[in-house]
């Protein structure tokens, strides 16, 4: 019964770790902020599979930005996203307000699970931190 209980707890374990096989370098909200090229509130008003690789999809997430705190946002913004375990991607709900925090890279700004990006209900500390930061929306 033992080894019985020892196997599952390895494979609950095993299956956890995989889950989550996303390293990321946690930094500070300052550095974040530092770090980080375009900073803005938005709602994800779209979700659309445009193509599905070994059973994972690949999603574009469309955002309509609300509240520019750091950067340069358009009037749009698609970020590139997956279902799958393990790809680093940051997961959105449609209909959902977040705080986001993107990189620009290759042009466009995008967003990983490695960023502060989160729901904006759950992003108040973030928020006062940004109303009182020294830079303003290039």
């Amino acid at each position: 019964m033992k080894r019985l209980a020892a196997i599952v707890m390895a494979v609950f374990f095993t299956a956890a770790i995989a889950a989550h096989a996303c390293s990321c370098i946690e930094r500070t909200l300052p550095q974040e902020v530092a770090e980080t090229q375009a900073i803005f509130t938005g709602k994800v008003t779209k979700l659309e599979v445009v193509k599905v690789n070994d059973g994972v999809s690949v999603i574009e997430a469309t955002v309509v930005p609300e509240r520019v705190f750091k950067g340069s946002v358009p009037k749009t913004v698609v970020f590139i996203t997956s279902d799958g375990c393990c790809y680093c991607a940051p997961w959105f709900d449609i209909a959902h307000d977040y705080l986001f925090y993107a990189i620009l890279l290759n042009g466009k700004l995008q967003t990983n699970a490695c960023t502060r990006t989160k729901l904006l209900a759950k992003a108040k500390e973030e928020i006062q931190y940004l109303e009182q930061a020294a830079f303003t929306a290039e």
